[in-house]
């Protein structure tokens, strides 16, 4: 779950030093409710007083449905305050094939699209959208970024609407990724638009302290708070979290807090009827496993990339974990490596015995490349025989692709229909229909219904 508390101050200073609570939605919202829309009225009851939301989503709105989407923002008396994910992964932000004019146009889109609904902050993080590719000389992808800010910083001065910089830690990214760097970036666009975000979980992972946060200070416009590693919700029991947000980070400016899970401080009870699922944090870090591996090995993106048989490209989105494999791809990563599927879904803080709540799985589903959602069990588990999955795959969302892969498979339907090909046989199953076959043979799943839900086992 990622509440967001943000100070009414991000273009104006509160002297009252309110703290606005707001949470993003995308962050828990259901795979079939992307923008978190049915989560609004409760978000309300909550206490909360704005909503975060993605705006490569929203910019992919029809006029109809976003107009939709601001009555039921108003109807709730909730404003979207905030959006993150500014740029999709198809829009190229560094690298040789950066089409100025298409950056530009889509922008001038996705800035309206946050003023029609009020945004006073959009956060410019977009990972897969400036992964700097492996051979571009960084210095050129700097440049690049730093001219696609200076572009795009004008037309948000005129829409009233901060940029934030997001440094993104190096499992997210390859380009700013500590606040030494984004200071550095927004000093050279030297932009009243463009600011730079405090991002707390971020800056533990990468080693920030509280010196960097004061000589930043004047130049952050929007924080994202979360306490440790985990990114709990912050508590006054949050002492490493306090040392780097105190008054100097919140005064002039906005704070928004990113936990795991709890209850906002101040926030009000939740009513009996509110249901809102806290997306587990705790993933395992597959892309940085993956990386791990491979350099022990001494062995280059290529190499595995080419035993597996796809694209050295692919294998480095995966690794900096801006794209998600499909498991049958995770399988074959996993063979290359001479490793299993098992040992690249694990986590620390090994168990062996591993309780999973119908909460966790809800919560803790991620969308693959391929278009389907998967939750790994047991993640805590180490050296198991098999590897579960859950896997929502829903009508129109999942890319046609036929797989094979070493070991065997097992399938369990548990919500909706759909069909399996093996080879050239075709197997239509229902809720508590199940199949076993050689992972080996070319297969596909087709959802038959507009969602469906199965447990897949991968021995």
């Amino acid at each position: 779950m990622r509440p967001t508390a943000t100070a009414d101050s991000t273009r104006t200073h509160d002297s009252t030093g309110h703290v606005r609570l707001g949470c993003c939605l995308n962050m828990i919202a259901p795979p079939d409710d992307f923008l978190g829309r049915r989560l609004l009225p409760g978000l309300a009851r909550l206490g909360f007083e704005y909503a975060e939301l993605s705006l490569r989503d929203m910019a992919a709105l029809t006029p109809d449905r976003l107009a939709d989407l601001a009555a039921r923002l108003e109807a709730t008396g909730l404003r979207c305050e905030a959006c993150n994910n500014f740029f999709p992964a198809d829009i190229r932000l560094t690298g040789p094939n950066v089409d100025r004019t298409r950056v530009l146009a889509y922008a001038g889109r996705a800035l309206d699209c946050a003023h029609r609904l009020g945004a006073r902050v959009v956060v410019f993080g977009s990972g897969a959208a400036r992964l700097v590719p492996d051979g571009f000389p960084m210095a050129d992808a700097w440049r690049q970024v730093a001219a696609c800010l200076a572009d795009i910083a004008p037309g948000a001065e005129q829409r009233s609407i901060t940029i934030a910089i997001e440094t993104l830690n190096r499992q997210e990214s390859n380009i700013v990724t500590c606040l030494a760097e984004g200071l550095a970036l927004v000093r050279e666009v030297a932009h009243p638009a463009v600011r730079l975000l405090l991002d707390t979980y971020h800056a533990e992972v990468e080693g920030d302290d509280a010196g960097v946060v004061d000589r930043a200070a004047r130049d952050i416009g929007h924080v994202h708070a979360a306490a440790g590693r985990q990114r709990r919700f912050p508590s006054a029991r949050s002492a490493g979290l306090s040392a780097l947000i105190g008054p100097r980070a919140v005064q002039h400016r906005s704070v928004h807090v990113t936990p795991g899970s709890g209850r906002a401080p101040g926030a009000r009870r939740p009513a009996g009827d509110v249901r809102l699922v806290t997306k587990k944090t705790s993933r395992p870090n597959i892309g940085g496993r993956i990386r791990r591996l491979r350099l022990q090995q001494r062995r280059t993106q290529q190499d595995i990339a080419t035993v597996c048989g796809f694209t050295k490209s692919l294998l480095s989105k995966i690794e900096s974990a801006t794209v998600m494999p499909a498991v049958a791809s995770l399988v074959k990563i996993a063979d290359a490596l001479g490793t299993s599927l098992s040992a690249l879904v694990e986590t620390d803080n090994p168990s062996r015995t591993v309780l999973t709540t119908k909460a966790q799985v809800s919560g803790g589903l991620v969308k693959t490349e391929r278009g389907y959602w998967i939750y790994p069990f047991a993640t805590r588990h180490t050296e198991k025989r098999m590897q579960p999955f859950v896997i929502v795959a829903k009508r129109g969302e999942v890319k046609e692709h036929h797989l094979s892969h070493t070991g065997e498979e097992f399938i369990y339907v548990l919500e909706g229909r759909m069909r399996v090909q093996i080879g050239t046989q075709e197997h239509l199953l229902a809720p508590g229909g199940s199949i076993y076959f050689d992972a080996t043979d070319e297969h596909q799943v087709i959802p038959v219904t507009a969602t469906v839900t199965y447990l897949d086992i991968f021995v």
